[in-house]
């Protein structure tokens, strides 16, 4: 693959990976120097699905080793639980109240607050990882990495999280 494209998947892999490697994070040693390709995050993922973690992603895909095929979530997950770096995965819908996008917002803003030492400034920033997100786009799915700040009001209290994204 001479050009290896913009897959959303792939990129937010490397946003996460940067981030552990930046922050000596768990699983840090795994990567040394650069941040994988997308040739050698497809070698990772394919091996941890013949070591049987989240096989199913495998038969799912038809496999990824050297194609151009988009991948998310799961395979995020895939290459994370094969490293033993601590992950989570998330699934929200409009079952139930409250609607889909209050309960992400509860989340981030839960895993940005509650996990972080407030200081006396206005924006606190936070030493956590980012988060990787996949939504329903108009054709197919898209992933994008957040990365939080937290807002206090006047009294203190954090009254939201802020994020960029990179898609």
């Amino acid at each position: 693959m001479a050009k290896e494209g913009g897959f959303c998947g792939y990129r937010n892999i490397q946003m996460m990976l940067s981030f552990i490697q930046a922050a000596q994070s768990q699983g840090y040693e795994y990567f040394p120097g650069r941040v994988p390709s997308i040739l050698d995050l497809q070698e990772l993922i394919e091996s941890a699905w013949d070591r049987g973690i989240n096989a199913a992603g495998k038969i799912e895909t038809g496999g990824i080793r050297g194609t151009r095929k988009y991948i998310g979530t799961p395979e995020a997950q895939t290459l994370l639980l094969s490293l033993g770096i601590g992950c989570e995965a998330s699934a929200f819908n409009d079952l139930n109240d409250p609607p889909a996008f209050k309960k992400v917002y509860q989340d981030v803003e839960h895993y940005f607050v509650n996990r972080t030492s407030l200081s006396s400034e206005k924006v606190s920033r936070t030493p956590l990882p980012p988060i990787y997100f996949q939504h329903q786009g108009a054709t197919l799915l898209h992933g994008v990495t957040r990365a939080g700040t937290i807002q206090k009001a006047k009294n203190g209290q954090a009254t939201r999280s802020q994020s960029s994204d990179w898609r």
